[in-house]
C-alpha cells in the first residue's frame, strides 16, 4: 500500500502544483508564467515574514518572549483548521476522479492518505510561512537551547496532522449536511463569514484591554493566557512541555495526532465508497414544469448566469467579498466610535489631524485588494466550451463579469463613503475624492482583474479554491493594486514639497487612463480556447 500511496501522491501534488506542465510543457509561455509566479511568492513569503517578525519581536522586547512557541503552535493549529475545514470534504471525497480511481487495483485507504498528504503539504509549506519568521525571532532574542531546535523541527513536521484531521471531519460532516439542503452554499458562506468575524471580535477585545495595562499586568496576562492555551489545545501544551525538556510531552506530541490520523484513515478507507456515495449524492424531484419564457438581451442573459455561477459557490464569495464587507465596517466603525478613537486604537493618534487628506487612499485600498474578476475566466473551468460557443462577442462576456464586480461592490462602497463623509466631515475637494478615488479603484481593480486571468488563466482545476485563492491571476492582481495604491503615497512621502491634492488628481489621472487601456486591450483579446 506504501508504494500505492506514494504514486498517487507524486500524481496529485504534481497536478497540484504544475510540476508535470512546467518539466514535459514545450509551451515557453508556461515556464515564463512559472518564474513570475515564484519571484512573486517570495515577495510574498517576505512580507509575512517581516509582519511575523514585527509582531512577536515587539513580546519579546516587552519581555514576554516565553509564551511565543506556544502561541505559533496555536496559530498555526487554528489557521490549518479553518482553511481546511470548508474544503477538505471536496478534496478528500471528490467525485470527479472517483470513478476512475475506484476501478484501478489500489486500496480506498491509499486513496485517503493520497488525498490527506496534498492537503498535508499545501497547509505545512504555509505554516513554514509563519513558522519560520516567527520561530527565528523567537531565537533571536531568547536564545535556546540546542534542545529547542531539534524538539522544533520534529514538532513542526507533525504539526498539521491533528488539525488536518479535525478539519476533515468536520469539513466531510458539513459537505454531507450541506449537499442536502437547498441553500447550501448560503449556510457555508454564513459560516465563514461568522468564524471570521468572530475571530475579528475576540482580537478587538483583547488589543484594547491590552492597551490598557501595565508591563506587570501584561506578564500576568501573557501567563494566564499561556496556561489556558495549554489546558484547551493539550498538543499546544505538549509542545510547551516538550521544548523545556519533558520527553513525555514530546513522545505524546508525536503519537497522538499520528494515532488519530490512523484510526481517521481506517474508518475512512473502510467505507470510502460508500461515504464518497452518499456526500455526493444529489435529490431532485420530478414535478418539472415548462412555464412562461422570458427574453433577454445579452448582457442581462449573460449578467444572470454570473451571479449563478459566483453565489454558487462558497469559496468564490467568502474570498472576493471579505475586502469590501472589512471596508464598510471600518467605516461605520469610523462613524460610531469617532475617528479620534479609531486611531488612538490603532496606535495612530498623533497624526489624527493629519490624516483627513488620505482616507481617499485608506477606503481605496479595501475595494482595490478584492477583485471579483481576477478568478472570473478561470472558474469558467471545463466548460468555458459553453460559452465560447453561444452567439455573443467576447468583450459581452468581460462586460458581464465586470459589471458583476461593480453591483456586488455597490452597496458597500455606498455605506462606507456616506460613513465615512459623515464621519470626517471633509472639505469640499476632499469629498470630491473621497466619493472618486474609491470608485475609480474599484473600476481599475475590475478590469485589472479580467486582464490578468485572461493571461493567465487556470482552468484544470479539481477543487475551486485552486483559481479563487491559489491562483497566479489572483496573486498578481491582488500584488499590482496593492502597489497602484502604495506607489502614490510613497511619491508623497518623498516629494514632500507636492500637495495631498495633487497627488491625488495625478492619480486619478492614471487610473482613468490606465484602465481605459486595459479595456480597450480586452476588447480586442478572444476567450482562450481548452
Amino acid at each position: 500500500m506504501i508504494r500505492q500511496i506514494k504514486l498517487l501522491s507524486k500524481v496529485l501534488l504534481a497536478n497540484t502544483f504544475g510540476i508535470n506542465k512546467l518539466r514535459y510543457g514545450k509551451d515557453k509561455t508556461d515556464k515564463i508564467r512559472f518564474f513570475i509566479v515564484l519571484v512573486a511568492m517570495l515577495f510574498l513569503i517576505v512580507s509575512v515574514g517581516l509582519l511575523v517578525y514585527k509582531m512577536f519581536s515587539a513580546y519579546c522586547k516587552a519581555g514576554l518572549g516565553f509564551p511565543v512557541p506556544t502561541y505559533l503552535y496555536v496559530f498555526v493549529s487554528i489557521l490549518t483548521l479553518v482553511f481546511t475545514i470548508f474544503k477538505s470534504g471536496a478534496v478528500l471525497f471528490s467525485i470527479k476522479d472517483y470513478d476512475m480511481l475506484i476501478s484501478l487495483p489500489v486500496s480506498k485507504a491509499a486513496i485517503v492518505i493520497s488525498r490527506f498528504i496534498t492537503m498535508y503539504v499545501n497547509n505545512i509549506l504555509v505554516s513554514l510561512i509563519i513558522l519560520v519568521p516567527g520561530i527565528g525571532t523567537y531565537v533571536y532574542y531568547e536564545r535556546p537551547e540546542i534542545s529547542f531546535y531539534i524538539i522544533c523541527l520534529i514538532s513542526v513536521l507533525f504539526l498539521p496532522l491533528l488539525p488536518l484531521t479535525i478539519a476533515s471531519i468536520i469539513g466531510a460532516i458539513i459537505t454531507a449536511i450541506s449537499s442536502r439542503m437547498r441553500n447550501k452554499n448560503l449556510v457555508e458562506i454564513v459560516l465563514t463569514f461568522g468564524l471570521f468575524f468572530g475571530i475579528f471580535y475576540i482580537e478587538s477585545i483583547l488589543t484594547d484591554k491590552s492597551a490598557e495595562m501595565t508591563p506587570a499586568m501584561l506578564q500576568d496576562l501573557a501567563t494566564f493566557f499561556n496556561d489556558k492555551i495549554k489546558q484547551i489545545y493539550l498538543p499546544a501544551g505538549w509542545f510547551g512541555e516538550a521544548i523545556n525538556g519533558n520527553k513525555t510531552s514530546f513522545i505524546l506530541l508525536i503519537l497522538v495526532p499520528i494515532l488519530v490520523f490512523g484510526i481517521f484513515a481506517l474508518i475512512v478507507g473502510k467505507y470510502f465508497q460508500s461515504i464518497c456515495s452518499s456526500i455526493n449524492a444529489i435529490s431532485a424531484k420530478n414535478n418539472y414544469r415548462l412555464e412562461t419564457l422570458k427574453e433577454n438581451s445579452i448582457t442581462n442573459a449573460l449578467l444572470k448566469k454570473e451571479f449563478k455561477r459566483y453565489f454558487s459557490s462558497s469559496i468564490y464569495v467568502t474570498n472576493t467579498l471579505i475586502g469590501y464587507i472589512l471596508g464598510a465596517v471600518m467605516c461605520v466603525i469610523i462613524l460610531i466610535l469617532g475617528k479620534e478613537a479609531v486611531l488612538n486604537k490603532m496606535g495612530l493618534g498623533m497624526i489624527a489631524s493629519q490624516v483627513d487628506a488620505y482616507f481617499p487612499f485608506i477606503i481605496s485600498l479595501m475595494f482595490a485588494l478584492m477583485s471579483i474578476t481576477a478568478s472570473s475566466i478561470s472558474m469558467e473551468g471545463k466548460n468555458l466550451w459553453q460559452v465560447k460557443i453561444l452567439p455573443v462577442k467576447s468583450i459581452d462576456v468581460y462586460n458581464s463579469k465586470i459589471l458583476l464586480n461593480l453591483i456586488i461592490a455597490a452597496p458597500f462602497y455606498i455605506i462606507s463613503v456616506i460613513t465615512l463623509v459623515l464621519a470626517v466631515k471633509p472639505s469640499g475637494l476632499n469629498m470630491l475624492f473621497m466619493i472618486v478615488l474609491p470608485l475609480c479603484y474599484i473600476v481599475f481593480s475590475a478590469v485589472l482583474g479580467i486582464t490578468i486571468n485572461l493571461h493567465f488563466p487556470n482552468f484544470n482545476w479539481e477543487n475551486e479554491a485552486v483559481p479563487v485563492k491559489q491562483g497566479m491571476s489572483t496573486l498578481f492582481t491582488m500584488i499590482i493594486s496593492l502597489a497602484s495604491v502604495a506607489l502614490p503615497l510613497v511619491a508623497k512621502y518623498f516629494l514632500k514639497s507636492v500637495s495631498i491634492e495633487t497627488v491625488i488628481m495625478v492619480t486619478l489621472g492614471i487610473l482613468i487612463s490606465v484602465t481605459l487601456g486595459m479595456y480597450i486591450h480586452i476588447g480586442k483579446k478572444e476567450l482562450i480556447t481548452l
